[in-house]
């Protein structure tokens, strides 16, 4: 009885979870047909969500319109909403090899919130000058972007990648589940939160840096030259910093810190009996 119970559970699984991995994953179109180009006038809006594994140019305007250029059969999977100032595009399958597969997103307002997933990737030609965003990577979505921001709010996952140009006053990262995030940074603040197997690299300059890493993650910010830091890392993370003034470490449960540079002002190190070395590289 109980193998049969199990056996029902484990066949009821399969169907309701194998029938999301077939809408959101497996149900693919590959690019066929004429290369067309076709303009969409479009309302103001200051969110943004692109998903579907369509190449995105953020382009800043006078006018909201966008502009796809893709095989013929792309239009007909197509999809885009914009109301009450979000505005998402995506498609009813996923795409993957295409001809064109592009779209210029050209908006007058500044972004408030970007969010990119399911492949999908997102490029801009110059600097884009933003108050505050938050932008949101999964699915294997990447962005490649040169910021000019007050405050800027990052969540990574699922395998996404950012390569970012930023500067700003205050930077606030949150990456897990095997994301990548390579960062250039001219910051006042650095907040960095890492897990589950997710990498962080920053290079550039900072007045505070703060990290919290865990879960066999990586930081990687030797290269950022930060005023003052406090680092902690557990669960075999390994943290890598450059301190020019205090220093404050701890690590337990087989975490690791290194650091380069002899901080000139107040050095704390606390490592738990579980705890991996901090140690100067």
């Amino acid at each position: 009885m109980k193998t049969m119970t199990y056996a029902l559970v484990y066949s009821l699984c399969l169907l309701f979870f194998g029938c999301n991995i077939n809408i959101d994953y497996l149900e693919k179109i590959e690019g066929e047909g004429e290369v067309i180009t076709e303009q969409i006038m479009l309302d103001s809006f200051t969110d943004v969500e692109l998903k579907k594994g369509w190449e995105v140019i953020l382009e800043p305007a006078s006018s909201n319109y966008m502009v796809v250029e893709a095989n013929e059969n792309l239009f007909e999977v197509f999809e885009y909403e914009n109301k009450k100032g979000k505005l998402i595009i995506g498609a009813s399958k996923q795409i993957s090899n295409a001809d064109a597969k592009q779209i210029t997103l050209y908006f007058t307002e500044k972004l408030k919130s970007l969010k990119v997933s399911s492949g999908t990737e997102v490029t801009s030609q110059e600097r884009l000058n933003f108050d505050n965003l938050n932008l949101d990577l999964s699915s294997g979505g990447e962005v490649t972007l040169d910021l000019e921001l007050n405050t800027l709010n990052i969540e990574t996952s699922s395998g996404s990648a950012a390569h970012l140009i930023l500067n700003l006053d205050d930077l606030i990262v949150d990456s897990s589940s095997g994301a990548r995030a390579y960062l250039d940074v001219n910051a006042i603040s650095v907040n960095v939160e890492s897990s589950s197997g997710s990498s962080v690299n920053l290079e550039g300059t900072t007045s505070e840096l703060e990290v919290q890493s865990s879960s066999g993650s990586n930081v990687d910010a030797e290269k950022l030259k930060s005023e003052n830091v406090t680092s902690k890392a557990s669960s075999g993370a390994y943290v890598t910093v450059y301190s020019v003034v205090n220093l404050k470490a701890e690590t337990s449960s087989g975490g690791n810190i290194k650091y380069l540079n002899q901080p000139t002002g107040d050095v704390v190190l606390n490592k738990s009996k579980s705890g991996g070395p901090i140690e100067i590289k």
